[in-house]
């Protein structure tokens, strides 16, 4: 009797061991797969606001990258966790496409667009031709079946932009030859207008216009900018006379031309000193 009990304990104890090592072997055998050979596509076009003096945006660089995701879960209900994922590149005029793992009953594909940093083009009238911009965006999605293309534009909008600088300053004194009968140049006409230009890439930036009185000028100017100032006026000069070197009599004299003022680093400092020459006798 002692017997057959032992001998029925080893046989349930080994049913068990069997029962046990045929569960650990299904789970080993049965390994979750997703299928990625069935494929459709996705392609749109990239765009951005480049250039102000135009309207409407541009397509955004050749190169900007782009993230391309889609996921596991939706090509296997069995998985729960990750994503096939790809990045890409935008081509000529803002184009992309790429193929995606799909199927029957279509995946959600989720576009990740990468910021970028271009120049923005400016107005006309700004006093800079270009501003270092910084854009981004939103991620897109797009749904598709398996052999089938769906499309999905981008759309990039400004995340930050470089600060402009205007805070160079430059001052001295301008002076011309008006009077002959003086060995120092002399002050211009009170309310002469002295032009100053801002000239970036051969390209006028910025303009400002400063009114005369007495030898000294001071003006605001954007930094890192080639800067001159132009005049045109007429105005009488004191020369000697014809009959008589040691008298000096008034005469009509027009003054055209510029100087180089300089490129200057923001927030300083400058003193330039120039002059209008003697100008050019001319009949009324």
């Amino acid at each position: 009797m002692k017997n057959l009990f032992y001998l029925s304990v080893l046989c349930i104890f080994a049913l068990n061991l069997s029962l046990t090592s045929c569960t650990e072997d299904q789970l080993t055998s049965s390994k979750i797969s997703v299928d990625t050979t069935q494929v459709a596509t996705v392609a749109g076009i990239a765009y951005a606001e480049l250039d102000l003096q135009k309207s409407g945006k541009e397509f955004a660089p050749a190169g900007t990258s782009l993230l391309i995701t889609v996921p596991y879960s939706e090509l296997n209900s069995d998985v729960e966790k990750g994503n096939w994922e790809e990045m890409i590149t935008v081509g000529e005029n803002g184009t992309y496409s790429v193929e995606v793992p799909s199927n029957n009953k279509g995946v959600t594909v989720t576009i990740t667009p990468t910021d970028f940093t271009a120049d923005l083009k400016l107005e006309n009238n700004s006093q800079f031709p270009t501003q270092t911009t910084v854009y981004t965006s939103d991620p897109v999605t797009a749904s598709v079946k398996v052999g089938l293309t769906s499309f999905s534009d981008i759309n990039y909008t400004i995340k930050s932009k470089e600060e402009l600088n205007f805070t160079a300053m430059v001052y001295g004194k301008v002076t011309g030859e008006l009077d002959l009968d003086n060995t120092d140049e002399e002050a211009l006409p009170s309310g002469t207008i002295i032009t100053f230009i801002g000239k970036k890439d051969d390209k006028i930036v910025w303009s400002k216009d400063f009114s005369t009185s007495g030898k000294n000028y001071e003006v605001q100017i954007p930094a890192g900018v080639d800067i001159t100032a132009h005049w045109n006026f007429k105005a009488s000069k004191n020369i000697p006379t014809v009959l008589d070197p040691s008298e000096f009599a008034k005469a009509r004299y027009s003054y055209v031309g510029e100087a180089t003022i300089g490129d200057f680093g923001p927030e300083t400092d400058n003193i330039v000193d120039f002059s209008i020459g003697g100008g050019t006798a001319f009949n009324y």
